[in-house]
Order: structure tokens, then C-alpha cells, then sequence
């Protein structure tokens, strides 16, 4: 995906220089998404939006061979996030599509795969993805939270570990061994965050439908 990878390499490069202390806000807000993300979603939604602004704008940027105009860009992210505060409804679906469509260009892309062929079959995983999310927001929600708060989770554990030499020689070795692990450290707290959410959904709607 344009500038994926760019982007990747920025965020690595803030968590190796960044201070301990920062770790702290990371950890707080990827455990608060991996709780209870679905109780956060409006203000989640606003914020994924206005990155989706940012990356489409970096996009058209880089495609067009021009310099990254950032005012334009904080426009497109201001607007797209004002019209996923008032389209709520339809919010889970296209950012489901949107991550559908990511990873599933990301693999192919990985496999070797370019040109129309690869950009036709993103815009099916979307499409597909947008479909079931459409008829599954909640699961949705739970799904794209514990994702995120993983990441925010597992990047605040890479800011501390440094600090504990034990610990971060330990996990170090093991992500040097198998890249995959990476993945792996974020996969946990997501499966972790969808079950929990999704019981703590169920015990709301069960004490909803109860007090009615």
C-alpha cells in the first residue's frame, strides 16, 4: 500500500528514540481499547477517519509527484472525520472494508502481485469486507478496537523493555528468531480484547433488555 511502508518505518523510528515515560500513555490507551473499545467507538472512529484522511491525502500526493502539502491533508482528515461523526452508522462497515482491503493488498503485494490485478482484487477484499462488516458492526468494533489497542500495547512494551535488560533480551531474541512474532505479540491482545468486549456487550444488552 502507498506509503505503508514509509509509514512503518516512521513509527519504528519514534519507538526506538522515544523516551520510557512515553511508553506509559501507549500502554494506558491500548489497554483502555482492548477493555472497552466498543464503549469508546464514537471518538475511535473520528480518529481512524481523519488517518484514513491523512494517508489518502499522502497517497494522491505521492502518486502526483508532488510535496506533501500537510494543510490540505489536515483538511481532507478534518472532513472525513466530521462525516464519520455524523454517519456513525455506516462507520464500522467501511472501516472494515478499509482494513479488509489493507491487509488484503499488503499479502498479494507481499506474494509478488502488481499492477490492476493487485488493485482489482483489493477493491473485492473491501467490498467484501465492508459486506460482512456491514451486517456485523458490533463484532466489528470489537474486532478493529482490540486490534488497534494491541498496537498501541505492544509498541508501549517495546518504549519500557529497554529498561529491563532480562525482559527485553529475552523478547529481542525471540522476534530476531521468528519475525512472526511480532504479529504474534499484537495477536494476543486482540483475541483477548474481542472476547472481552464481546462479554461485556452481551452483559450490557442482557441488563438493557432486563431493566426494559
Amino acid at each position: 500500500m502507498i506509503g505503508f511502508d514509509k509509514l512503518y518505518a516512521v513509527w519504528l523510528n519514534f519507538l526506538n528514540h522515544a523516551e520510557p515515560l512515553v511508553g506509559l500513555p501507549l500502554l494506558a490507551f491500548g489497554a483502555a481499547l482492548v477493555l472497552s473499545g466498543w464503549r469508546l467507538w464514537r471518538a475511535i472512529v473520528v480518529l481512524n477517519f481523519m488517518l484514513v484522511g491523512l494517508g489518502a491525502g499522502y497517497a494522491v500526493c505521492h502518486l502526483s509527484g508532488t510535496p506533501a502539502d500537510w494543510r490540505w491533508m489536515a483538511g481532507l482528515a478534518g472532513l472525513l472525520g466530521v462525516a464519520a461523526l455524523v454517519f456513525t452508522r455506516f462507520a464500522a462497515p467501511l472501516l472494515g472494508g478499509v482494513a479488509g482491503g489493507i491487509v488484503g493488498h499488503l499479502v498479494l503485494n507481499g506474494l509478488g502481485l502488481y499492477g490492476p490485478v493487485l488493485w482489482l482484487i483489493t477493491a473485492i477484499a473491501f467490498a467484501a469486507a465492508a459486506g460482512w462488516s456491514y451486517s456485523y458492526r458490533q463484532q466489528v468494533q470489537a474486532v478493529l478496537t482490540s486490534m488497534e489497542g494491541g498496537v498501541l500495547f505492544a509498541s508501549g512494551m517495546a518504549v519500557m523493555l529497554p529498561e529491563v535488560p532480562i525482559l527485553y533480551k529475552f523478547f529481542a531474541s525471540m522476534t530476531a528468531t521468528s519475525p512472526f512474532m511480532i504479529g504474534f505479540y499484537i495477536l494476543v491482545p486482540t483475541v483477548v480484547g474481542v472476547m472481552l468486549q464481546q462479554a461485556d456487550l452481551n452483559r450490557s444488552l442482557s441488563k438493557t433488555a432486563t431493566d426494559t
